[in-house]
């Protein structure tokens, strides 16, 4: 069960410019404090909008997390605090642990962060912001992009087809199931090219690549709200950049764990900022079921 996801009912660009925070801040910091408020609050915005989604990646995020946590020191015997040893004396060190641990954090908050994503910006969003500055590229990426679905669901069809008159892919010999695999091949090769040919008429019959000014309809609207969103997480996203700069989100692992103090001063601010980004559609998503359940209470 799905529920209304009101941040990404905001502008294309406030979305691209949120994701864009989110997940290149998480993938440079190593502070295992920055990349646990990136993780929980990735999450968090997951299981405001899909409760069961956000179930079942959180499984398998946390396994993720384990193995990747754990198997690290295996190959990784560098750090002073020795934990145990095996295999003849190699060591399995609390620092490599710890230094496992934030890359499992860094890795499963940008995949997190990457599923959202890819449920908020759809080919039409991406259209909506980059067709202005390169509509070129911006159709032949759009047109890849679908491709790849459009192929594997006319694949199915056509195997689907043929398995209904005794000659599916894994049916019959080795040779037979080759020769009905090429087949498959082939019809999907023919049936792209003409695609091709029908999508470059209809094209070119809309005056595609005219030099004159042509109009367009879009879906979406910048209004005061998206500017105001859009001018916070830009603020949110220059002060966090400016406090890790400062130092205040250093992280060494070697030879001994040595974290930079996010408890106070400006490591305190650095944290508390990069934490709002970070819960910035997760607080969208709370706030408008808050107002949402308020409005019926009143009826």
């Amino acid at each position: 069960m799905s529920s209304r996801d009101a941040f990404g009912e905001y502008s294309p660009h406030v979305n691209m410019l949120f994701f864009a925070s989110a997940i290149i801040l998480s993938i440079v910091l190593s502070h295992p404090a920055y990349l646990g408020i990136s993780l929980f609050f990735a999450f968090a915005y997951v299981f405001t909008v899909r409760p069961v989604k956000g179930k079942k990646l959180l499984i398998r995020m946390g396994v993720l997390l384990i193995l990747i946590s754990v198997i690290s020191p295996l190959f990784n015997t560098m750090g002073d605090t020795v934990l145990f040893t095996y295999l003849r004396g190699r060591a399995y060190t609390l620092e490599a642990l710890v230094c496992g641990a934030s890359q499992a954090m860094m890795a499963v908050s940008v995949l997190t962060w990457f599923s959202s994503y890819s449920e908020v910006m759809t080919s039409d969003r991406f259209m909506y912001i980059f067709a202005p500055l390169a509509p070129a590229l911006c159709l032949v990426l759009t047109m890849v992009l679908r491709l790849i679905p459009s192929y594997q669901r006319k694949a199915s069809q056509i195997s689907s087809s043929r398995s209904s008159v005794g000659k599916g892919a894994g049916e019959g010999t080795r040779r037979e199931r080759i020769v009905s695999s090429l087949t498959v091949l082939g019809s999907l090769v023919s049936w792209a090219l003409e695609g091709a040919v029908v999508t470059a008429d209809s094209m070119r019959s809309r005056g595609y690549g005219a030099n004159d000014r042509r109009s367009h309809f879009s879906l979406y609207r910048f209004d005061g709200r998206d500017a105001f969103m859009l001018l916070f997480i830009l603020a949110l996203t220059g002060l966090s950049i400016f406090m890790i700069s400062r130092g205040n989100a250093s992280a060494e692992f070697y030879p001994s764990v040595s974290l930079s103090a996010v408890t106070k001063g400006e490591g305190l601010i650095g944290a508390v900022s990069f934490g709002i980004l970070c819960a910035v559609p997760a607080i969208i998503n709370i706030g408008e079921k808050i107002i949402w359940q308020y409005s019926i209470s009143k009826i």
